[in-house]
């Protein structure tokens, strides 16, 4: 969801989002997604990768963003659909390995970068100045805010996995 916010900041043409809970997908849509799919609704042109060419005319995704850690599912479909020159950003942490047809990269001169996703590289004071300018509005993240002494019932609360962002107050 703060890729979909980032993208449409940084100025993205189209912002597609994927997700398998209907929740978060509503959620994406209001952090600027401009189309959001269900890849629990599969079928005649319905994969991922048929949709990014669909809504790119043929031409593919230049950036794509692996957040969901489900790259055995997700690489494939994000390898189909890359642009020339096209990139994934690979997020999502996943104990296991995915395949590739790797001759794609080389002859696309497409790129897979590994990127942690937080405050590390130097890049923090940027989210905190887009934050206090209100050019990145996160609070539609923020689903559910629960006071210490619920710690548990938040923790299986995220565990649904239908939430944005779950905030525990400390005080």
């Amino acid at each position: 969801m703060a890729a979909v916010a980032l993208s449409r900041l940084a100025g993205a043409g189209i912002v597609i989002a994927f997700d398998v809970k209907k929740e978060r997908l509503k959620i994406a849509k209001e952090m600027g997604a401009d189309y959001i799919f269900d890849i629990n609704d599969k079928g005649a042109g319905n994969m991922p990768s048929e949709k990014v060419k669909e809504l790119t005319k043929g031409y593919g995704a230049e950036i794509q963003v692996e957040a969901a850690g489900a790259a055995p599912l997700t690489v494939p479909e994000m390898e189909k659909a890359m642009a020339v020159n096209g990139k994934i950003i690979y997020l999502g942490r996943a104990a296991t390995s995915t395949p590739m047809f790797l001759d794609s990269l080389v002859s696309g001169a497409n790129s897979i970068i590994g990127a942690r996703g937080h405050a590390g590289y130097g890049i923090f004071h940027y989210i905190i100045k887009l934050l206090s300018r209100k050019r990145l509005m996160l609070d539609k993240m923020i689903t559910s805010i629960y006071s210490f002494d619920k710690v548990m019932d938040a923790i299986a609360k995220s565990s649904k996995r239908t939430d944005g962002k779950i905030i525990i107050k400390v005080s």
